[in-house]
């Protein structure tokens, strides 16, 4: 048996579901360096943000972690609108298997925030999820 990943489960749905707003750019936990030098373009990001809250200290397979989820853009509005469409497609999140993850919701916890990169200058908006997962992975 090996462990799920929820940053990949939330990354192939949003491929799935939004991926052709940003041309199928959907990465974990990071843009990836070979990105860079075509930056600032639409693009998003899942990453682990820490912390479970309702079955951290359970014996249950399952877990809740929290995950970011940051969309960039190449304009602030357009950063903004991609966010705006993958928390409107997570809100929608049901019960199914991505990247061998059994997700069972998706809330969101913490809404869209528009932001820049400090190092780069880069247009972003992030929100925050918690997400209630399967824990062992099922393929």
């Amino acid at each position: 048996m090996s462990a799920a990943d929820p940053t990949a489960a939330l990354a192939a749905f949003l491929l799935s579901n939004v991926g052709s707003l940003v041309d199928g750019r959907v990465f974990r936990p990071k843009v990836p360096r070979t990105e860079d030098e075509f930056m600032p373009r639409a693009c998003i990001v899942v990453r682990n943000a820490g912390g479970y809250q309702l079955f951290g200290d359970s014996y249950l397979p399952v877990g809740d972690p929290r995950l970011d989820v940051i969309a960039y853009g190449g304009s602030d509005l357009e950063a903004d609108n991609i966010a705006r469409e993958c928390l409107l497609a997570l809100k929608g999140l049901q019960t199914s298997v991505w990247a061998d993850c059994v997700v069972h919701w998706c809330k969101i916890s913490a809404g869209i925030i528009p932001l820049v990169d400090q190092e780069t200058n880069w247009p972003f908006s992030q929100f925050s999820t918690q997400v209630m997962v399967t824990e062992l992975a099922v393929a």
